[in-house]
């Protein structure tokens, strides 16, 4: 029997801005890695400069999936991140009010990363350690008429 591992991530915007507090929760903000078989998987939750720094002085290898830290705002350290780890995917959890920084996006693009935004809806990651999916249900229904409807 063959195991599937499966992640939902979707965008909810729970925190508010108490000052100095939420600061210190984004330099102290847990850095993820999962592996399962052949795929990897790295959780960059809410990381800032600082906590990329540690992480990126770890020597880390190739991951598979990137979730990208702090909803997709930029940090000196992203390039630095996406050049040392080369994902196949990235994953930005953001919503239409606040998007993602438009010097992330360029990143991603320069290094060729397929990239979804949970502004555009649900996005469902598959794998059973040798493959994986990863799958988007857009917000937005497309219908096409036929020539002569």
């Amino acid at each position: 029997m063959m195991q599937h591992s499966s992640f939902l991530l979707h965008y909810k915007k729970n925190m508010k801005n108490v000052g100095n507090k939420v600061l210190i929760q984004l330099y102290y903000s847990l850095i993820t890695s999962v592996s399962y078989g052949n795929q990897s998987f790295l959780f960059a939750g809410d990381a800032e400069s600082i906590r990329l720094s540690e992480f990126l002085a770890t020597s880390p290898l190739h991951y598979t999936l990137l979730k990208l830290p702090h909803h997709g705002r930029y940090s000196e350290k992203i390039d630095e991140l996406l050049t040392a780890i080369s994902p196949t995917y990235g994953i930005i959890t953001c919503s239409e009010e606040e998007y993602a920084d438009t010097e992330v996006l360029e990143l991603l693009a320069k290094h060729h990363v397929q990239t979804l935004m949970t502004s555009d809806g649900p996005i469902v990651i598959r794998s059973d350690g040798k493959n994986i999916s990863v799958h988007q249900q857009l917000k937005t229904i497309i219908s096409f008429k036929q020539k002569g409807d």
